[in-house]
Formats: C-alpha cells, sequence, structure tokens
C-alpha cells in the first residue's frame, strides 16, 4: 500500500519534539527534519493500518548505502520519501522504493546530469519538459530506493524504463514506486496520522 500527504504543513517545536520522542528519532528542526517526520509518523500509521504492528516494536537497521528496513520481523517492506509539502510511504510484503517530486521548472543542467542521450532526445521531443524530467528523476531514484543502492549510483545509467511505475498523484507532483507487486494508492491528510500529538 502507498499512502501519500500532498499537503504536509508545519509543525510546531512542541508537537515536533513530541513525534521525535514518540519515534525515537532525532530529526533537526527544519523544513527537511520536519518533513521526515512527516514521514516517519505517515511509517507509522501505514505499519498500524498494513500489518497491526507498532512502531515501538521494530526495530530498524539500515543497508550498505543507508536504505532503513525492518530486522527484527520478516516480511515487512518499506520506503519513504518527500519533496516540499508532499511525503509518501510505501509499506508491502516485497522490497520497495518510492521516490516524490515536485515539478518544478525545466532545468537543463539536471537534465544533463540524470539522462542518458536517449532520454535527453526523449525530454526534447516532450510537450511538458519539466514533468518529464521530474518523472524521469522520480523513476530512476525509486528504483535505487528499490535496490539499496542509494543516491551512490550515476542516474544516467538507470535506465528511465526501469520497473518502476510513475504516477502524476496531483498538478504539482509526481510519484515513481518500484515493487514486485502492484500496490493501491491511498491519499490521506495530515491529520490523519498526525492527531494526537
Amino acid at each position: 500500500m502507498i499512502y501519500i500527504d500532498t499537503n504536509a504543513g508545519n509543525l510546531d517545536k512542541i508537537t515536533f519534539y513530541n513525534i521525535s520522542k514518540i519515534l525515537n528519532r532525532d530529526f533537526k528542526f527544519n523544513r527537511q527534519g520536519i518533513l521526515s517526520a512527516f514521514a516517519w509518523m505517515l511509517l507509522k500509521y501505514a505499519l498500524e493500518k498494513e500489518f497491526s504492528v507498532g512502531i515501538n516494536d521494530i526495530h530498524f537497521s539500515t543497508l550498505e548505502h543507508g536504505k532503513p528496513f525492518v530486522d527484527n520481523i520478516k516480511g515487512i517492506e518499506f520506503n519513504l520519501s518527500h519533496s516540499h509539502n508532499a511525503v509518501a510511504v510505501a509499506v508491502s510484503r516485497k522490497p520497495v522504493g518510492i521516490d516524490v517530486q515536485k515539478i518544478m521548472e525545466f532545468k537543463e543542467n539536471l537534465a544533463n546530469r540524470v539522462c542518458s542521450e536517449t532520454e535527453l532526445a526523449i525530454l526534447n521531443n516532450s510537450v511538458n519538459k519539466a514533468e518529464t524530467l521530474y518523472s524521469m528523476w522520480a523513476m530512476k531514484e525509486s528504483y535505487v530506493k528499490f535496490t539499496g543502492e542509494g543516491m551512490i549510483s550515476d542516474f544516467k545509467h538507470i535506465p528511465y524504463n526501469s520497473s518502476a511505475k510513475v504516477y502524476k498523484i496531483s498538478d504539482d507532483y509526481v510519484m515513481a514506486v518500484c515493487c514486485e507487486q502492484n500496490l493501491e494508492i491511498k491519499s490521506v491528510k495530515t491529520n490523519d496520522y498526525i492527531k494526537g500529538y
């Protein structure tokens, strides 16, 4: 199952520190830290809904390149992503990678950094270069998160037609998911998973 919130807002310091304490994680009180807190709270919500497991019953470790995983319960796979006001979580019984990207203005230097010559040709023929570029980026990032390679990979060598599926989830965001099974998408509101904190 994929849970997505495209309107994650801000947190006051008290709520932020309560969430950090609940999750037993050390987030920095800045925009990235707040989005990370939202993503981990959304993961907590997803694990409770999909597996009837509380986040405090799970022990997390990380792979060599930083991908978090559950190391004390077999059969629970997950991945997190955030971009601007969007947070997304994928939970599954199979390995999964997810990435959400805000569609911003087209950046040629980014395209040249992450796209192969073939992909640059696709971009040049695209009606919406920005959406196509951020879809390609999301697809590639979801793939390296799926494999556990992380952001050390040269994105030019990751094919755009990898096994990830791309979704336009709003006018402002695209999301890509790489998983060996089809996952349903559920849109949630911040209050669904932050209430009471």
